[in-house]
């Protein structure tokens, strides 16, 4: 998301721009008007992954297997996540910038940032400082991707394999909520920040442009004391950031949660819990619904 933030900035893209102008092969079976902010906002009509049958066996496999695919509904009328979406911006961002993206990210994004120990890794690679993961099968892995489609793609992916610290992380939130500034210079323009995190005209939908905002009711991993404006994302593995900028606060979890059970489910309950508890010890506990009145949890 942050890579094509800067490259919208740059005018090197624009969000109305049809994937196909920069990826010629993506135009396959239909696809030739998806736009990269239909990338961004999940409704590309592309299914949300592909199966160990679909890969293939390396990088370009399974970026042709992509370019290849069928709409599996009409671009823009719905909202359903798809790894592929972030694949094809992964490809996009390399085709444009003549680098890789790992390259792009490091150079453009982390150093810049000071995040020192944010990176993509390859397959081979062991990391003791890395909290393991473990997949269905029960393989441990601990500093290489966790994503069988990111294990396909050969460690650095799109849509999954960037390791990081919550030091890093806080940077990276900390020049959200401060519109685009850090260390005293600019690194994003407020209005691409803004642009970015407002929720998307898509039928039924909370996302914004790679990012997720505030469901207005029923469950968020956000918790019930961030608000409306708040925007944010989660990770398979056990992971979690959300910002809310009407109280210049964020909230990083960082959890192995498929460790040593790639199917447990009780972070659902966690992510929630631990917003509102950072939230009420930064901000407080909400007001009372009446003078006197104590809010029960």
């Amino acid at each position: 998301t942050t890579a094509a933030m800067l490259l919208v900035e740059r005018d090197s893209v624009a969000l109305t721009d049809a994937v196909s102008t920069y990826l010629p092969d993506f135009a396959q079976n239909g696809k030739e008007a998806v736009t990269i902010r239909q990338l961004l906002t999940h409704s590309s009509g592309l299914k949300p992954y592909l199966g160990p049958d679909e890969r293939g066996p390396d990088r370009q496999a399974v970026l042709d297997t992509i370019n290849a695919q069928p709409l599996a509904y009409t671009p823009g009328t719905k909202s359903e996540y798809s790894g592929l979406n972030f694949l094809t911006l992964m490809h996009l961002v390399e085709t444009v910038t003549g680098r890789s993206f790992d390259t792009f990210c490091r150079t453009e994004i982390f150093e810049p940032l000071g995040m020192e120990q944010t990176r993509f890794y390859s397959l081979d690679r062991t990391a003791e400082w890395v909290v393991p993961t473990t997949d269905t099968a029960g393989t441990e892995y601990r500093g290489s991707v966790h994503d069988p489609m990111g294990r396909s793609m050969g460690g650095g992916s799109g849509n999954a394999g960037l390791f990081s610290t919550v030091r890093d992380l806080a940077r990276f939130a900390y020049m959200l909520t401060h519109e685009g500034r850090i260390d005293g210079r600019q690194f994003l323009e407020a209005e691409t920040i803004k642009t970015f995190t407002a929720t998307a005209d898509v039928p039924g939908s909370t996302r914004a442009l790679g990012w997720d905002t505030k469901s207005p009711e029923g469950y968020s991993s956000a918790g019930d004391r961030f608000s409306v404006s708040s925007f944010g994302h989660t990770g398979y593995t056990g992971t979690s950031m959300w910002i809310d900028p009407t109280q210049d606060l964020f909230v990083i979890l960082l959890t192995n949660r498929v460790y040593p059970d790639d199917t447990d489910t009780q972070i659902r309950k966690v992510r929630p819990k631990v917003a509102n508890e950072v939230y009420e010890a930064i901000v407080g506990p909400p007001e009372p619904l009446l003078p006197g009145a104590t809010p029960s949890d």
